[in-house]
């Protein structure tokens, strides 16, 4: 039973006015707000404060104020009266109810199962109801009677048939669409606020960038722009953030605010079948930096930049070789396909464009690299030399995937990278040079960790197929592959260093970059790099020894010969410089025994041998003479005495030199005379 009004203060008379009609109706504090378009807190604080008259009552949600319209100010009855009137007005006004059934039923689709069960429920309820209506029961007793059969409060289907503030009820849709109208949720077609075009235009063009400001923010700043525009009163915030998500896709939203490389992997990765590779036929490798830990080295230097190189089976996934260094460089590339050729000599090596893995060195001469500049005579790579393909990925990382490598994986979460750091021996030890692990110690843990990535059971993979470890699938395919292997020979390559030279132009003296010191660069010599003084050479040199020997080629890969090192000597060393002349005599002395044995005929014999010369044949008179008619200056005592007629031609058979000297003896008798 309803509570009596209740007075919480002196309640002053508002006695009615003839042009305010007064309303026996009662008003909750959310009616007052919105007719005051004050929040119900303000309503609250100000009917405390005045005394207003109320009375309590439960219902649905606790219990609540009421306040009759004639004990309200004047001025909230005045609000309310203009609000209902507006309510009224637009009701009026209000176009016949329309909707998309196509967007409906879109719609529906989208929802979760539950809520759609639902839907299908109360559709079947009202379809009762309404066939008792079609009989000829009022909305009331068709509503009675199937709330006492469905157990559904009447006023639960009255919400359901007719429907409420911005809900329209299942009477506003033809019945074959009730299943999808009557899912929780559907509010039907909805009343937008336009938004101003420029202010729309604004709001994208500041949303829509590569600094990735917030919905919020750039709200906020939109309202600025608009005052000072003239723009008008803007909608809410969600409004605009609900035609976002509306209008603009979500693929242009990633390529404008993150770029186009983040929209490239919106695309599904490609998935590629490796069960048709044999072992070792495809093998793939990378760098992995163990940035986690502060190594000691051998040397005393403490870094946390320890890295290692790693080559991996691409059929399998096992962890073929490794080698550990101090930074990635081409050496320890180079020594990890040292023991990599140990196993099996892989048709293809996958790696990255870096300055590591696509030097001239390894891979020189090879197509897809994109590291320094090719040359004419570059050298041919060490892999190339020894049959083995490298495939680079490439850098494009929009319609290319460097990252995707199969041994990627094997160092990111749970791989090696976190299994080494994570070492129960490395708990509280390697998080700063104080606590520095020694190099052995670190390179032992990663030899297990290996041994226990490659033995963990039960990969998800194709070729493993859930059940092997990548350890055990390489070796069942290994004894099928019948694999190629490296000669000792060959292999002894990856254990040198190839470098151009170019031997000096006097002596084919070689010079090498590599080793240089205070004397400048070390020295290689031997007889036979005579033979190529000033020509382009391919030098093998062993990078831990630069005083052993080294091998000699050309550029096209043929080998020419071994150079010895050529050591410098102190300044004063006597015993150095006659060691030096001593050699010298010998190499003089030696050359000459191999030019004499060389030339087996003496020169009088080559002269005896050589035919005599032929006297020339004599020349016939010519047939027809051509006339010289020029007139010859003569010159008698240094005078030009007058002008004859060319002298007689000489004879033909009278000596060219006799003439001239025959000529100098009259210039001098004249002269003399």
């Amino acid at each position: 039973m309803d509570a009596a009004p209740t007075a919480i203060g002196p309640s002053p008379a508002h006695p009615g006015s003839a042009d305010i009609p007064m309303p026996a109706r009662e008003y909750t504090m959310l009616d007052i707000a919105h007719s005051s378009s004050v929040t119900k807190r303000a309503v609250e604080k100000r009917a405390l404060r005045e005394s207003w008259c109320f009375r309590e009552e439960t219902g649905r949600g606790g219990r609540r104020k009421l306040f009759a319209f004639r004990h309200l100010p004047k001025e909230i009855q005045a609000r309310l009266l203009a609000s209902e009137r507006g309510l009224a007005a637009e009701k009026a006004a209000k176009a016949p109810f329309t909707y998309d059934a196509d967007a409906l039923w879109t719609w529906a689709a989208s929802r979760p199962e539950p809520l759609r069960r639902k839907g299908v429920e109360r559709a079947r309820v009202l379809r009762a109801m309404s066939d008792l209506m079609a009989l000829g029961d009022t909305f009331g007793d068709a509503a009675r009677a199937v709330s006492a059969t469905e157990g559904i409060p009447a006023g639960t289907l009255k919400n359901w048939f007719y429907g409420g503030p911005g809900k329209p009820g299942a009477r506003e849709y033809a019945k074959k669409d009730w299943e999808a109208a009557l899912i929780p949720g559907w509010k039907g077609r909805q009343a937008r606020k336009e938004i101003p075009v420029p202010a729309w235009d604004w709001f994208t063009g500041y949303y829509l960038n590569r600094r990735q400001p917030t919905v919020a923010e750039s709200y906020r700043r939109l309202l600025e722009v608009a005052r000072a525009q003239g723009w008008g009163e803007m909608p809410s915030c969600k409004t605009f953030e609900r035609r976002l998500q509306r209008e603009v896709p979500e693929t242009t939203k990633t390529l404008l605010r993150r770029g186009e490389d983040q929209l490239a992997l919106l695309f599904p990765p490609q998935r590629r079948d490796k069960r048709m590779l044999r072992a070792g036929q495809y093998v793939v490798g990378d760098g992995l930096k163990f940035d986690k830990l502060y190594i000691q080295w051998p040397d005393g230097e403490i870094i946390h930049t320890s890295t290692g190189w790693f080559w991996a089976d691409a059929h399998s996934g096992m962890m073929l070789a490794w080698r550990l260094a101090k930074t990635e460089n081409t050496d320890v590339f180079r020594l990890a396909t040292y023991d990599l050729t140990g196993i099996v000599k892989p048709d293809v090596v996958v790696i990255d464009n870096t300055t590591v893995a696509a030097n001239k060195a390894m891979t020189g001469g090879a197509s897809g690299r994109h590291r320094f500049k090719d040359l004419e005579g570059d050298m041919q790579g060490i892999l190339l030399q020894l049959g083995i393909e490298p495939q680079f990925t490439s850098p494009d990382k929009i319609f290319m995937s460097p990252g995707a490598k199969p041994i990627e994986r094997a160092f990111g979460i749970g791989g090696l990278h976190s299994e080494v750091a994570n070492h129960p021996r490395f708990l509280k030890r390697g998080f700063s040079a104080k606590t520095a692990i020694p190099y052995a110690e670190f390179a032992q843990v990663v030899q297990e960790e290996v041994t226990r990535f490659n033995q963990r059971p039960n990969r998800a993979s194709a070729v493993c197929g859930g059940v092997l470890s990548f350890q055990a699938a390489f070796e069942k395919a290994f004894e099928k592959a019948a694999p190629t292997r490296l000669t000792d020979a060959q292999r002894g390559l990856l254990l040198l260093m190839p470098e151009q030279a170019r031997a000096n132009k006097r002596s084919g003296e070689i010079q090498l970059a590599a080793g240089k010191g205070p004397n400048g660069k070390p020295r290689y010599w031997s007889e036979s790099l005579t033979q190529y003084k000033g020509m382009l050479l391919t030098v093998y040199y062993d990078p831990e020894d630069m005083q052993l020997p080294v091998s000699v080629y050309s550029t096209d890969g043929r080998y020419l010969c071994q150079a010895e090192r050529m050591p410098d000597t102190a300044f004063n060393d006597a015993e150095a410089a006659r060691e030096y002349n001593k050699q010298k005599r010998r190499f003089v002395k030696a050359e000459k025994k191999k030019a004499t044995a060389q030339q087996r005929m003496d020169s009088l014999a080559v002269a005896d041998l050589y035919p005599e010369a032929q006297s020339p044949a004599d020349i016939p008179p010519p047939g027809v003479v051509r006339g010289n008619f020029q007139q010859v200056r003569r010159v008698v005592d240094g005078k030009v005495v007058g002008e004859g007629k060319k002298p007689p031609a000489r004879e033909s058979g009278l000596n060219v030199h006799e003439e001239v000297l025959t000529n100098m003896r009259e210039r001098r008798r004249a002269s003399a005379g």
